[in-house]
């Protein structure tokens, strides 16, 4: 029958009785997970199959990993739904394995778009910069690029070590290392992105990491190595995603810099499709030593909740698939989040959104990379495109259409 906690008195009415306020209800409403399916059409685990469509395009054709094919929902009406539009006939869509010739083929005109909007590899990204600089958009993600410091692992459960990272990292190299300033992203110096409400960007640079320290500070290291009885440095292992190039020169680029403090670091590469349970176990990263894993995290909606909650909230320390990384258990922090899920204006939680992201700087729990940037392809063909913090700096596709649609 169900749950309780949801009502459906009529046809075209779900009721939701919450355990607790949240304030950001609305906002996971909003998310493709939450759409409400009609209970005669839930095929259960085969609904991704083919799912019922009550949108303006449904599946005409569908093999896993290979290609999808949508057509018009010739019962969708555009007076019944003020929010979708209905702009091509058809949308075909093919999924790569290999990102060197999913690029190779948007250059050479056979497709639009890169649906998952994670930029272009550095290979056609160097064509497309030399000989298509119109086609291509360089907005910003809405991820942060960042390492962070277990407190499990020794001596990261001294914050005077976890700043001695901080301020003995290059922040340029890093950049450089993630794709430079365009590619890449700004510098980052603070861990809420600039499209989360609460976010003062580049404004809020607590150790300074894109001004006097972006190229280290190998004195102010030093004293926090004293600070935290490690007058002499101290040996730590990186662990990094063996099928991401750009997080492995990340690696390099911070054992480089931190060398120079005597901070010697050890690299794993390790299986990236097991990170839920390489990094993502507790007592794994433990036993593996790992006091700096390198990580990335865009917001799920565009609030503090939608992106921190599981990095920072001590109810999301996991013994499995956890991403709580740092292992942040701070009454402080928690608070402010139960404060932020009752907040009934923006002005306030955004206020609440800004406290929480300085809590966790102050804990000096991570180190961020980069403010993350993309470099994205558009073929000449399409219109009405922009980029939208919804999406987290991806094109919002419901309102993409042809200019010419005969082509």
């Amino acid at each position: 029958l169900g749950l309780k906690a949801i009502e459906t008195p009529d046809d075209k009415t779900i009721v939701f009785h919450l355990p607790q306020a949240n304030s950001d209800f609305e906002e996971m409403l909003a998310l493709t997970s939450a759409s409400p399916v009609r209970q005669d059409k839930d095929t259960k685990s085969k609904y991704g199959l083919h799912p019922f469509s009550s949108g303006p395009y449904k599946f005409e054709s569908y093999n896993p990993g290979k290609d999808l094919t949508l057509v018009r929902n010739t019962e969708w009406k555009q007076a019944s739904d003020p929010v979708r539009k209905a702009y091509p006939d058809k949308i075909t869509i093919k999924f790569f394995t290999n990102a060197n010739d999913m690029d190779a083929r948007l250059i050479a005109g056979d497709y639009d778009i890169d649906l998952a909007q994670t930029g272009l590899s550095p290979q056609g990204r160097t064509t497309a910069l030399k000989e298509h600089k119109a086609n291509l958009d360089n907005p910003v993600s809405g991820y942060i690029r960042y390492a962070a410091f277990p407190q499990n692992v020794k001596p990261f459960d001294n914050i005077h070590c976890r700043k001695a990272v901080l301020y003995g990292a290059d922040h340029v190299s890093l950049q450089t290392a993630r794709g430079g300033p365009v590619a890449g992203g700004d510098i980052g110096t603070n861990m809420l992105p600039p499209a989360v409400p609460g976010s003062e960007g580049q404004k809020y640079d607590p150790y300074e990491m894109s001004g006097a320290n972006k190229k280290g500070n190998v004195e102010k290291a030093k004293e926090e190595l004293k600070a935290c009885n490690q007058p002499n440095g101290f040996k730590t292992t990186i662990a990094v995603r063996n099928n991401k190039p750009v997080e492995v020169a990340t690696a390099e680029s911070l054992q480089a810099s931190l060398k120079k403090v005597g901070i010697d670091v050890e690299i794993d590469q390790y299986d990236g499709s097991q990170y839920a349970s390489v990094i993502g176990s507790p007592s794994n990263v433990q036993k593996k030593g790992y006091g700096i894993i390198i990580m990335g995290w865009g917001p799920d909606f565009p609030s503090v909740q939608g992106y921190g909650l599981p990095l920072w909230h001590s109810d999301y320390i996991l013994d499995s698939a956890n991403n709580n990384f740092a292992m942040i258990d701070d009454p402080k922090i928690d608070g402010l989040f139960a404060d932020y899920l009752t907040a009934k204006d923006d002005a306030g939680k955004k206020q609440i959104a800004t406290e929480i992201n300085h809590k966790v700087m102050e804990g000096a729990y991570y180190l961020p990379f980069v403010f993350e940037k993309f470099i994205n392809w558009r073929s000449s063909n399409i219109a009405n495109v922009y980029t939208t913090d919804a999406y987290s700096g991806m094109y919002d596709f419901v309102n993409i259409g042809l200019k010419n649609p005969k082509k």
